[in-house]
């Protein structure tokens, strides 16, 4: 009787054992992302915590369907761009972590190109740019001047990257994105410039997602430009979070008296290897932005740009 009475309790506590739910969670983006992001009063990072680990729970482009790395198709060579096609949503991004060419990141004394001051070093170089609607009044204009300027100065070894982020993230070359870093030969420049021209403003601050895309594509630097409202605990937390195999540099454009903004992008610099530098919205970009304002998504989804923008009453 007493081995049957311990034959009994053991398979009752299998039998418990397998019915204790397993429960896997997913940041995945939706319309309401944005302000649910938002309403987190607090965050701290554990001991625990990398930004691998968290990188690894966000989408690369959150739009209706999560995309994962290993769900992406093989890019192409650099320069070439993927037709997205008709319809709606982001056009994937090869799986660039896993295919692109070994190259070395040293440049030695030749670099020479400067963002807002700040060398562009390696020979990956993503830039990370905000397109929200605080960069109303010229801002946008003055970081699109910036990186025109910039770009005419990089050498034949380095290749770039370009990433919009507010309401979503929009890769180079949006809504046909390149899935590979390019060279700034004449010919990409001018179409660089005309993309450029198409870009929009959006509400929204998914600088969480544009920083995870950032590092998929294994950047030598990124150059983060922000308005520096990093509202989010979460996100700041995650920008601040060791484990990054690249520099962050961080730029602010007109943050005026905003000495928290400053102090946020300063930080985020100094915890990834970088530099912060702030820079002043060009007269000739104010003046650009009244005579030819760019369209501004705050309420109403667009049919391109601006397509997460939560409906509000």
């Amino acid at each position: 009787m007493a081995a049957h009475g311990l034959v009994v309790v053991v398979l009752g506590l299998s039998t418990f054992s397998s019915l204790a739910p397993q429960l896997a969670f997913d940041l995945v983006g939706s319309p309401t992302a944005v302000e649910e992001i938002e309403s987190f009063a607090e965050f701290s990072l554990t001991e625990e915590a990398s930004w691998n680990d968290a990188a690894s729970e966000t989408p690369l482009v959150a739009d209706a369907t999560p995309v994962t790395a290993g769900s992406l198709e093989a890019p192409t060579t650099a320069g070439q761009v993927a037709n997205a096609g008709p319809g709606p949503g982001v056009a994937p991004l090869g799986d660039l972590a896993g295919a692109l060419a070994p190259l070395p990141s040293g440049l030695g004394p030749k670099v020479g190109a400067e963002f807002f001051g700040v060398r562009l070093e390696g020979r990956r170089i993503c830039f990370v740019l905000d397109n929200s609607g605080s960069m109303q009044g010229g801002r946008l204009e003055t970081v699109i001047a910036e990186l025109n300027r910039c770009l005419a100065a990089l050498l034949p070894e380095q290749r770039f990257y370009v990433f919009f982020y507010s309401d979503n993230v929009y890769p180079l070359f949006y809504p046909e994105p390149a899935e590979d870093y390019v060279a700034a030969t004449p010919a990409v420049r001018a179409r660089v410039q005309q993309w450029l021209d198409t870009v929009e403003l959006c509400y929204g601050d998914v600088v969480d997602e544009a920083l995870t895309a950032a590092a998929s594509i294994q950047p030598d630097a990124v150059y983060l430009l922000s308005d520096g409202k990093i509202q989010s605990q979460r996100d700041l937390a995650l920008l601040l979070a060791p484990g990054k195999t690249f520099a962050i540099h961080t730029i602010g454009v007109g943050l005026g008296q905003n000495a928290t903004a400053r102090a946020k992008l300063d930080a985020v610099a100094e915890a990834n290897a970088g530099t912060f530098r702030e820079a002043e919205v060009a007269e000739d970009s104010r003046l650009l932005a009244v005579q030819q304002p760019r369209p501004y998504h705050r309420e109403v989804p667009g049919t391109v740009w601006g397509r997460r923008v939560a409906l509000r009453p």
